[in-house]
């Protein structure tokens, strides 16, 4: 007997976040990422109640990439990173705020 299986849902991502650094952070954080293609990217950091604090989108081609976020305008705190590919969610990371 012979079985097969199928792999279901396991859609290769867009992007791939590889590292968030410093983390924590107190003026600005970079984002390392690997894209496989053309896209735009959203990112967004939510306080811990879900709102949105602040958002930026870029342009991105293929490969390596390394985006930094500025948030000498943000309270310190505990934040979500959403991270969203052609509004399509890929990544949520968990950023600390100095």
């Amino acid at each position: 007997d012979i079985s097969q299986w199928n792999a279901i849902g396991l859609e290769e991502s867009a992007l791939n976040v590889l590292s968030i650094y410093p983390n924590p952070a107190s003026e600005a954080f970079n984002i390392a990422h690997q894209s496989l293609g053309n896209s735009t990217i959203n990112f967004s950091l939510l306080n811990l109640n879900g709102q949105t604090v602040k958002q930026r989108a870029e342009n991105t081609s293929a490969g390596m990439a390394v985006s930094t976020f500025n948030i000498t305008d943000v309270a310190s705190g505990m934040y979500l990173l959403q991270v969203s590919v052609d509004q399509q969610l890929v990544a949520t990371k968990r950023v600390v705020v100095q």
